[in-house]
């Protein structure tokens, strides 16, 4: 009879340890899968951040020597993928 419920418990004992394997495993592959969005998301990140910081870099720098004072007036370029609406009377 104990041998019988020291059988039993063994069995149980093993079949708790197979769920926890089981647990542990898709566990593991959940982390994998976060890591790899987290991967992709970085990379998408740095791809914007750069086009953003070429964008923004100074493209051409102009020296200008005046003998008497004038007033100067710089204005960004018009951005290209903005859509213009212009009403004209």
């Amino acid at each position: 009879a104990e041998q019988k419920k020291a059988e039993l418990l063994a069995q149980a004992a093993a079949e708790e340890a197979r769920k926890i394997a089981a647990t542990d495993a898709a566990a593991a592959k959940a982390a994998a899968a976060k890591a790899q969005l987290a991967g992709t998301l970085m990379a998408e990140a740095t791809k914007r951040m750069k086009a953003a910081s070429t964008t923004a870099e100074p493209r051409d720098t102009v020296d200008i020597i005046v003998s008497a004072p004038i007033r100067l007036s710089v204005k960004p370029a018009p951005v290209a993928s903005a859509a213009t609406t212009s009403s004209k009377p």
